[in-house]
C-alpha cells in the first residue's frame, strides 16, 4: 500500500538523479512536497522529460482515485490492461505507512539508508497516474504487508521502455530485494486524523 510519500528534493537534483537531459528546462515554480497526497500533482519521469501529473486515476464507479495497482493482478485488470505500455517512474525521497500495533495505528517513513530518491514503478493516463504495490520485502514486511514497487536502479530504463509484458513474475525481476537495498524506517507521531481510508483508494 503507498498512500502518501515525500519528495524532498529539489526539480535540478530530480533532473540529475534520473539523468534526465541537459537541455531540460528549469521548473522555478517547483518546490519539495513534504507530503504528496492524493490528488496532489507531483513529479513523474516518462522516457526522458519529467511531466507534473495528477496522483489517481479517475473512474466511473467510485469518486474515489485509483491511487495504487497491485502488481499481482495488472495482466488481468481491465482497469489497467491498456496501459501496462503507459510507464513511468515515481521518484520520492521516503514513503509513508501506518503500522498497527494493537489499536494504534503508528505512522512510519520508510527510505533509503543511503538517503537517494527512489523510484516507484507508475503507470499513468493522460495527466493521471497510479503507483504500483506489491507485497513487502522482508525488511518492511513488519510495518506492513503490501509497499510501492520500488525499481533498482539499473532496471529504471528497462520499466519505462515498455517491453517488456507485465506479470507478477516479471515485476518482481525489476524491484528491490532484501539484499540489494537497506531501508531506514522511523516512526511519524501524526495527529489520528491523519490516517488514510486506504481501503478506499487502491485496486
Amino acid at each position: 500500500m503507498c498512500s502518501r510519500y515525500e519528495l524532498n528534493e529539489t526539480y535540478n537534483q530530480i533532473l540529475a538523479r534520473f539523468d534526465i537531459s541537459g537541455n531540460a528546462k528549469s521548473n522555478t515554480n517547483f518546490v519539495s512536497i513534504q507530503e504528496v497526497r492524493p490528488t496532489d500533482h507531483a513529479p513523474v519521469v516518462i522516457n526522458n522529460e519529467i511531466r507534473m501529473l495528477r496522483w489517481g486515476l479517475s473512474n466511473d464507479w467510485s469518486s474515489n482515485s485509483i491511487i495504487n495497482a497491485r502488481s499481482e493482478t495488472i495482466d488481468i485488470k481491465p482497469t489497467f490492461q491498456h496501459l501496462t505500455a503507459n510507464r513511468c517512474l515515481v521518484p520520492a525521497s521516503a514513503y509513508f505507512e501506518w503500522k498497527k500495533i494493537g489499536r494504534k495505528r503508528i505512522k512510519t517513513r520508510i527510505q533509503y539508508k543511503h538517503k537517494e530518491i527512489m523510484a516507484f514503478a507508475g503507470l499513468f493516463r493522460a495527466d493521471q497516474f497510479t503507483i504500483l504495490t506489491c507485497h513487502s520485502i522482508k525488511l518492511i514486511s513488519h510495518v506492513h504487508n503490501r509497499m510501492p514497487v520500488i525499481l533498482t536502479k539499473k532496471n529504471e530504463s528497462k520499466w519505462l521502455s515498455g517491453k517488456t509484458t507485465l506479470s507478477s513474475s516479471s515485476i518482481k525481476k525489476f524491484m528491490v530485494s532484501d539484499q540489494e537495498e537497506d531501508f531506514s524506517i522511523t516512526e511519524v507521531n501524526p495527529a489520528k486524523s491523519e490516517f488514510p481510508a486506504q481501503h478506499e483508494m487502491f485496486d
